[in-house]
Protein backbone atom coordinates (compact mmCIF):
# COMPACT_ATOMS: atom_id res chain seq x y z
CA UNK A 1 0.00 0.00 0.00
CA UNK A 2 1.35 3.55 -0.49
CA UNK A 3 1.65 6.47 1.78
CA UNK A 4 -0.81 8.09 -0.97
CA UNK A 5 -3.51 5.19 -0.23
CA UNK A 6 -3.36 5.48 3.41
CA UNK A 7 -3.50 9.55 3.39
CA UNK A 8 -6.15 9.75 1.10
CA UNK A 9 -8.43 6.94 3.03
CA UNK A 10 -8.49 9.08 6.39
CA UNK A 11 -8.36 12.48 5.08
CA UNK A 12 -12.40 11.68 3.84
CA UNK A 13 -12.57 11.45 7.62
CA UNK A 14 -10.44 14.79 8.67
CA UNK A 15 -7.29 16.41 7.60
CA UNK A 16 -6.01 16.03 11.38
CA UNK A 17 -6.78 12.15 11.44
CA UNK A 18 -4.72 11.72 8.07
CA UNK A 19 -2.32 13.61 9.61
CA UNK A 20 -2.07 11.23 12.82
CA UNK A 21 -2.04 8.38 11.09
CA UNK A 22 0.66 9.14 8.61
CA UNK A 23 2.70 10.61 11.48
CA UNK A 24 2.46 7.05 13.48
CA UNK A 25 3.42 5.53 10.41
CA UNK A 26 6.52 7.41 9.67
CA UNK A 27 7.30 6.97 13.39
CA UNK A 28 6.58 2.97 13.16
CA UNK A 29 9.17 0.19 12.11
CA UNK A 30 7.66 -0.02 8.52
CA UNK A 31 10.54 0.41 5.81
CA UNK A 32 9.46 3.09 3.25
CA UNK A 33 10.92 2.68 -0.24
CA UNK A 34 10.84 5.78 -2.27
CA UNK A 35 9.80 5.44 -6.14
CA UNK A 36 12.76 5.82 -8.09
CA UNK A 37 13.27 5.43 -12.08
CA UNK A 38 13.76 1.98 -11.81
CA UNK A 39 10.17 1.68 -9.73
CA UNK A 40 8.79 4.73 -12.15
CA UNK A 41 9.31 2.62 -15.47
CA UNK A 42 8.77 -0.72 -14.35
CA UNK A 43 5.56 0.70 -12.91
CA UNK A 44 4.65 2.50 -16.05
CA UNK A 45 4.75 -0.34 -18.24
CA UNK A 46 2.71 -2.44 -15.59
CA UNK A 47 0.46 0.55 -16.22
CA UNK A 48 0.19 0.11 -20.06
CA UNK A 49 -1.30 -3.32 -19.45
CA UNK A 50 -4.06 -2.03 -17.83
CA UNK A 51 -3.43 -2.60 -13.52
CA UNK A 52 -3.99 0.76 -11.43
CA UNK A 53 -0.92 3.14 -11.12
CA UNK A 54 -0.56 3.21 -7.34
CA UNK A 55 -0.77 -0.74 -8.04
CA UNK A 56 1.39 -0.98 -10.60
CA UNK A 57 4.06 1.17 -8.17
CA UNK A 58 3.56 -1.61 -5.56
CA UNK A 59 4.03 -4.10 -7.87
CA UNK A 60 7.19 -2.52 -9.30
CA UNK A 61 8.68 -2.12 -5.74
CA UNK A 62 7.82 -5.69 -4.97
CA UNK A 63 9.60 -7.16 -8.13
CA UNK A 64 12.82 -4.61 -7.12
CA UNK A 65 12.95 -5.59 -3.20
CA UNK A 66 12.01 -9.04 -4.21
CA UNK A 67 9.37 -9.10 -1.56
CA UNK A 68 6.51 -10.94 -1.15
CA UNK A 69 3.29 -8.90 -2.38
CA UNK A 70 0.32 -9.75 0.11
CA UNK A 71 -2.90 -8.60 -2.34
CA UNK A 72 -5.91 -10.04 -3.62
CA UNK A 73 -6.42 -8.85 -6.83
CA UNK A 74 -6.12 -10.47 -10.01
CA UNK A 75 -4.26 -7.66 -12.15
CA UNK A 76 -1.28 -8.77 -9.72
CA UNK A 77 -0.90 -12.00 -11.19
CA UNK A 78 0.94 -11.54 -13.51
CA UNK A 79 3.76 -9.81 -11.61
CA UNK A 80 7.27 -11.82 -11.14
CA UNK A 81 7.08 -11.68 -7.10
CA UNK A 82 5.77 -13.71 -4.40
CA UNK A 83 2.02 -13.02 -4.17
CA UNK A 84 0.37 -14.20 -0.69
CA UNK A 85 -3.29 -13.87 -1.21
CA UNK A 86 -5.59 -13.60 1.75
CA UNK A 87 -9.01 -14.38 -0.25
CA UNK A 88 -9.07 -17.03 -2.73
Amino acid sequence: MTLIEIYSKYNKISDNRANEVTNLLLESKLRFIPVDIEISLSAAKKKKTGIPIADAIIAATAEQEKAVLVADDKHFDGITSEIFKFRE
